[in-house]
Formats: structure tokens, C-alpha cells, sequence
């Protein structure tokens, strides 16, 4: 699982009391440019409130109004604004003030309850969203109404699961997505080309979990209410063996060993050393290497050309 950097923290006012509340509606969001948003409210409640939470989990109270759930605007126009999928009925599309945080103008209506329910992503040329159950999919149907039936874009390996549909992420490409189930798996989608793109991590069971470009950090709501601060990169928990092909003389061999975190998701960009057991001939081309995204480094072994070829022992450490 991705390493826990802080908390978990309490979700409390300036006057220290929780503003979590279970009789009425709650959603949450992430932007760098605000912080982590709660939405508490419910239809005709005087609880309608929007907070904005800082990492210590310090709730401010930003504006009286209510918004059921916000989703990025990946136009190149508006690149990482928000859009307001309006309560109660989800028939809205509206942009969203982060810094008033406040719903503003009407971008889309669609007629019903449930107009909107399933977009989470708009891009330039189409929404996206990810199922959950059965088989995690990236779905997609053009911009504009009346809202037509998503259609099959990708199939997700690895992916979560979970009675609530995942939360996307922002990442430092621009061209990539992080995708996080209440499970805790967490994937990428490269929405340009509209394939899965490499890496996997956890981060345990949540209601929410958001990536912050800005900080290199993720935010987690866990299932009490909590706010948790986790590393972007799992904490490496278990390597493997180096294995590679038979020795031949004169010849280069390449040996690997896997590195995995504790839910045996890949550990990237972690610092290998590599030796020769005392006494073992030839020489390694290099004595230290990183893991790349599937969490495998790699390493040249260079058998002598003349004399004995007998077993090569080869060993790997991990270094922190």
C-alpha cells in the first residue's frame, strides 16, 4: 500500500468540531488550487455547506450551497477547472468557482433525475467514466445532449471494485489519469490514446482518494471520516530473487529481480544494488540500477572469455 506520510486526521471546524455529519448527503472532491472539498447538504437541509479541508483536516466553511459532485473540465481551454454536477437530481452541468466555490453558469441541462449521474471526466471531444462492477472499463459518449448510453472505450486490468464508482486524478502528464477504487487499487489511463497506461498502486479502503500533481502526494477520506496523507510510490515490501538465463562464455546475460508493496503492486524507481558473491568470476556491467514502472530492474552479467565458467552467484539489495 502506498506509504502514510500524516494523520489519519479528524475532519473538524476552527472551534475543533466535526462537521462530518451521517443524516445528510456527503461528497468530497480534490484541486490543487483549493484543497480537499466536503460537500454536506441534502435537499431543503440548512446544512447545505461546502468546506474546504486543509491536509491537517481544519474544515473552513466557504459558501452555503451544495453541489453533488465535481468533475474535472480537461478541455485544453479550461484545462483542470471544475464542472458543478448539480443536486439533487444530477440534471446540471454548471462551472464551478474554486476560489468562491460557488456553482457559477450553466454549461448543459439534461431533463430527469438522473441526467448526469455518470459523468466524471469531460474532455475536449467526449465525457469519460470508469465502471466498477463486473469488469472495470473506461466508458465514453460525446459532449452535448440528450445523454446517450456510454460506450465501451478501454477494459481496465488490475483495477478496483466497490458499490461506489471511482474518483479520477489529475497527474504531472498531462495525457494521464490516475483512476482510485474504494477498494484501494489504483490505475492509469492515458486518455489520448485511450489505453491503459503502465504503473499500479493501492491505497487501502476509501470513500475517496485524489493525486496531487502540485504536492507528489495522495489524499485519502478513509471509511471513518478521516483524512490521511500517503506517499505517491508504495512502500517496497518484497523483492524476488535475481533470475535470469544460463551463463555462456564470452557472452552478456541479463539477471532482474521485482520489487513488490504490500498489496504486491509494483514499486517503481527504487534504488537496486548489485554484487558478485566472493570469488565468482566475470563482472557486472554496472553495480546499481532502478526499477521502472512494473517495479523490475535489470542488470548485465559479462562471463569471462577464458578459464572456468562455473556457477555465478549474483546478489541484489535494495537500498532506502
Amino acid at each position: 500500500m502506498l506509504e502514510t506520510l500524516a494523520g489519519p486526521f479528524d475532519v473538524v471546524n476552527l472551534d475543533g468540531d466535526s462537521v462530518i455529519t451521517t443524516s445528510v448527503n456527503q461528497t468530497w472532491a480534490y484541486h490543487d488550487d483549493i484543497g480537499v472539498i466536503y460537500f454536506s447538504g441534502g435537499i431543503g437541509s440548512s446544512q447545505n455547506t461546502t468546506y474546504v479541508v486543509q491536509f491537517d483536516g481544519t474544515a473552513c466553511n466557504r459558501s452555503n450551497g451544495y453541489s453533488n459532485f465535481l468533475i474535472y473540465d480537461l478541455d485544453p481551454s479550461n484545462y483542470g477547472e471544475l464542472i458543478a454536477r448539480q443536486h439533487p437530481f444530477n440534471n446540471h452541468l454548471s462551472t464551478w468557482d474554486k476560489f468562491a466555490c460557488v456553482v457559477k453558469d450553466e454549461l448543459l441541462f439534461q431533463g430527469g433525475v438522473v441526467g448526469f449521474s455518470n459523468h466524471q471526466i469531460r474532455l475536449a471531444d467526449r465525457f469519460l467514466m470508469a465502471t466498477h462492477h463486473p469488469i472495470s472499463r473506461v466508458k465514453w459518449h460525446p459532449l452535448g445532449v440528450p445523454v446517450v448510453s456510454f460506450e465501451d472505450e478501454a477494459v481496465l486490468t488490475n483495477a478496483g471494485t466497490g458499490s461506489i464508482p471511482p474518483t479520477w486524478s489529475m497527474t504531472r502528464n498531462p495525457n494521464i489519469l490516475a483512476i482510485a477504487y474504494k477498494d484501494g487499487a489504483i490505475v492509469y489511463y492515458d486518455h489520448v490514446n485511450k489505453v491503459q497506461a503502465p504503473g499500479l498502486a493501492n491505497i487501502g479502503t476509501n470513500k475517496g482518494a485524489w493525486y496531487s500533481p502540485r504536492h507528489n502526494i495522495w489524499i485519502k477520506i478513509n471509511s471513518a471520516n478521516q483524512l490521511v496523507i500517503h506517499a505517491a510510490t508504495p512502500r517496497p515490501s518484497a523483492m524476488t530473487a535475481p533470475s535470469g538465463s544460463a551463463a555462456l562464455r564470452g557472452r552478456t546475460t541479463t539477471f532482474s529481480v521485482t520489487v513488490t508493496g504490500d498489496a504486491g503492486e509494483p514499486c517503481p524507481d527504487e534504488l537496486i544494488s548489485w554484487s558478485l558473491l566472493s570469488g565468482a568470476i566475470g563482472q557486472l556491467k554496472a553495480t546499481q540500477s532502478r526499477t521502472n514502472q512494473n517495479g523490475q530492474a535489470s542488470i548485465d552479467y559479462i562471463a569471462p572469455v577464458i578459464g572456468a565458467l562455473s556457477d555465478v552467484t549474483i546478489r541484489a539489495e535494495l537500498k532506502f
